[in-house]
């Protein structure tokens, strides 16, 4: 008999709970997952012996580091709450902008989204934790007259930028064009003044794209 199907279902709900291998008992009751003992057996250790390769520095993609600052707004009894109303500042990792408005979370940066998107996550986290107060948590592409941005930043100092932020564009698009990205929003938030194409800020490190929205 195939348990292909049951084995993606519990897989997919250890991911999603967190789970080690040691808890795949707790994980087959979440998953509704009823297999023999020698099938349960050969995940346990399937689980336990699978390995990622190690990345060494030659195996990234990109030889420069990437961060973000995306931005967010807090909503309680339906309207806009500026972040450092709610006690936020400019100094922790996540926090507000320099206009006190929009919330903001300040990713580590690394040579590696997928740490940058992780850092992302694990902010929020702490965030959640840390702040304890019920509110709305929303990323639209504005509210108000305020943009809403998805700022990445690139440490990167070559001569070509032009392209490379030409390039940026062209994926913004796509995303838009996908509807990953807001592009009614992004209409809007560029007749307020924000995320224009090739919209960026130069930094010590490099520069900040600020054209989509979060």
């Amino acid at each position: 008999m195939n348990f292909r199907a049951e084995k993606a279902r519990l897989f997919r709900v250890m991911l999603d709970a967190g789970l080690s291998p040691n808890e795949l008992p707790k994980a087959m009751d979440l998953a509704c997952v009823t297999v023999p003992p020698e099938i349960k057996d050969r995940w346990i250790k399937q689980m336990s012996t699978a390995r990622l390769p190690e990345l060494g520095s030659k195996r990234f993609v990109n030889n420069f580091y990437v961060g973000a600052d995306p931005e967010f707004v807090f909503v309680r009894d339906g309207k806009y709450t500026p972040a450092e109303s709610m006690g936020f500042d400019t100094l922790r990792a996540f926090g507000c902008d320099m206009s006190g408005r929009q919330a903001e979370i300040r990713a580590y940066p690394s040579r590696s989204v997928v740490d940058v998107l992780a850092s992302i996550r694990t902010t929020l986290l702490w965030m959640n934790g840390c702040l304890q107060r019920t509110c709305g948590w929303s990323a639209p592409a504005t509210i108000g007259k305020d943009g809403i941005g998805g700022h990445i930043h690139f440490g990167r100092k070559r001569p070509h930028r032009a392209q490379e932020v030409e390039n940026l564009d062209r994926a913004t698009r796509l995303l838009l064009q996908a509807k990953v990205l807001d592009p009614i929003g992004q209409e809007n938030r560029e007749k307020a003044g924000y995320g224009n194409p090739s919209d960026i800020r130069l930094q010590p490190h490099g520069y900040e794209y600020r054209t989509p929205p979060t």
